[in-house]
């Protein structure tokens, strides 16, 4: 699940979105998230992302969300102003013939979805494209301690 996009970042400036990913990280403790709706982006006629949402646990998403934002900011980016929905993106359908009918068929088999897991990590992707599909390399992982202490990840530093 993407908390936030930085977009193009200088090589030079990478430490400083690690430190900020560790700051927001620290004194979070692992937490459940369950997927249990569906729907797209903007709207099911015309949809450009499908998704799955996230009920239980959103509230920690969104408070994540925050956290990093917030530490990101204090690392000279500016704040992202768009609402936080909590979501897994399953596809980007813009323009795909018949991508109205699969939104309004994964909303309804939604009723049934069940998805868990717990959110034990905070990690910092790299989003490598040219060449080929897009390929997301981890360049931090941080883990969620069971007292809330940040711990730094098994990933070496940059």
């Amino acid at each position: 699940m993407t908390l936030r996009f930085i977009g193009p970042t200088e090589p030079e400036r990478i430490e400083a979105v690690r430190e900020a990913t560790v700051r927001a990280a620290a004194g979070v403790a692992p937490f459940e998230v369950r997927l249990a709706t569906a729907g797209s982006f903007p709207d099911q006629r015309r949809p450009r992302t499908l998704w799955l949402g996230a009920t239980d646990g959103a509230d920690r998403l969104l408070d994540l969300n925050d956290r990093v934002d917030t530490e990101v900011e204090r690392a000279g980016w500016e704040r992202d102003t768009r609402p936080f929905r909590p979501h897994l993106t399953l596809a980007r359908s813009d323009g795909v013939a018949g991508a109205g009918e699969t939104a309004r068929i994964l909303v309804d088999e939604a009723d049934a979805l069940d998805i868990r897991w717990m959110v034990e990590r905070l990690v910092l992707f790299e989003s490598v494209t040219g060449g080929g599909p897009a390929r997301y390399e981890p360049l931090l992982e941080v883990l969620f301690a069971a007292q809330g202490d940040a711990l730094p990840g098994s990933l070496p530093p940059g």
